[in-house]
C-alpha cells in the first residue's frame, strides 16, 4: 500500500505538444518543389522517359484470347482483373467494371 500512496498524481491530460517553428516542412508550391533532388530536370522528363520507351522494342509474347462459342441456354463469366468481368452469351459481350460506372 505504500508504493501508491508515495506514487506522484498523474497529470489530468497528456501534454499538448508545443507548435513547431520554423523547422516545419514547408508544402510545395510547384512541380519543382516536388523533384527528388537536384538531379532531375522537369524539362527533359519527357525526353529521357517517355521517349525513350517510344523508341524501345516491346519484348515478350502476345497470346490470342480462346473464347468458347456458346449454344442458346449457355453464359460464359470470364474475370478480367480486380473487380472486371466479360459476361458472354450468345450474341452479346458485356464489360461489367466498376469504375467506369460513372
Amino acid at each position: 500500500m505504500d508504493l501508491l500512496l508515495n506514487h506522484p498524481p498523474f497529470p489530468a491530460h497528456p501534454p499538448i505538444p508545443k507548435p513547431v517553428g520554423h523547422d516545419r516542412q514547408k508544402l510545395p508550391r510547384s512541380f519543382h518543389d516536388l523533384t527528388p533532388g537536384d538531379h532531375f530536370n522537369p524539362r527533359t522528363f519527357f525526353h529521357e522517359m517517355v521517349w525513350h520507351a517510344f523508341k524501345t522494342a516491346p519484348t515478350g509474347s502476345v497470346k490470342i484470347p480462346n473464347f468458347p462459342h456458346l449454344k442458346d441456354d449457355q453464359l460464359a463469366l470470364t474475370w478480367i482483373v480486380h473487380a472486371s468481368f466479360l459476361v458472354q452469351f450468345e450474341r452479346l459481350n458485356a464489360i461489367i467494371d466498376p469504375n467506369f460506372a460513372n
